[in-house]
């Protein structure tokens, strides 16, 4: 682990207003820790990481001179787009499969993964913000077209929290692009 970084910054102007995040940039494991082989068939699949989530935020941070912190491994080791005391913070399952990586999971090796992983990842996005002008963390996921089986209608979800308006805005001007488009779909920001 030593040397290892969990996470890949995008440098932007000093005086940018947002902050571009992408928690399932990486779809790789640390080089000591590998899938055990009943979890190959997850390689290159959305279970591991958002796929073209990274490419998409290099260029938009490219395009806005703006900062970026991505997530440097697969989520499938822990998810960065999680609470810690979420149910899904380690994914079990997929596709009704359970995961082997995380089946026999004991305390010491959670432990192990929320300060390697997790914590260096969310403090550094924390730090981030208190040392900048800072004023919207935006970030970028990707999401299947089919899920468990479900066709989603829509190609892009717009999520927020707090700033609907700004929301609706940034989903009216996609929908303007003829991008099919929803706020707070798939998942909601809240």
């Amino acid at each position: 682990m030593e040397g290892y970084t969990p996470y890949r910054i995008i440098k932007g102007s000093e005086q940018a207003l947002v902050l571009l995040t992408c928690e399932h940039a990486g779809q790789t494991l640390p080089t000591n820790r590998s899938l055990p082989n009943g979890d190959q068939w997850l390689e290159g699949t959305h279970w591991a990481y958002d796929i073209g989530a990274a490419n998409f935020t290099y260029e938009l941070a490219l395009v806005l001179n703006s900062p970026a912190i991505l997530g440097n491994f697969s989520r499938l080791l822990i998810d960065l787009n999680r609470d810690q005391n979420s149910e899904t913070l380690f994914l079990k399952f997929a596709e009704g499969r359970q995961i082997a990586l995380n089946a026999a999971m004991d305390e010491e090796e959670c432990q192990f993964r929320l300060k390697n992983f997790y914590n260096p990842y969310h403090k550094t996005i924390d730090h981030f913000i208190g040392q900048s002008t800072i004023q919207w963390v935006f970030g970028v996921h990707t999401f299947t077209p089919v899920y468990e089986g479900v066709q989603r209608k829509i190609q892009v979800g717009v999520l927020f929290r707090d700033e609907e308006k700004l929301a609706t805005k940034l989903a009216t001007c996609l929908s303007q692009a003829g991008i099919k488009v929803a706020l707070n779909e798939p998942y909601s920001g809240k």
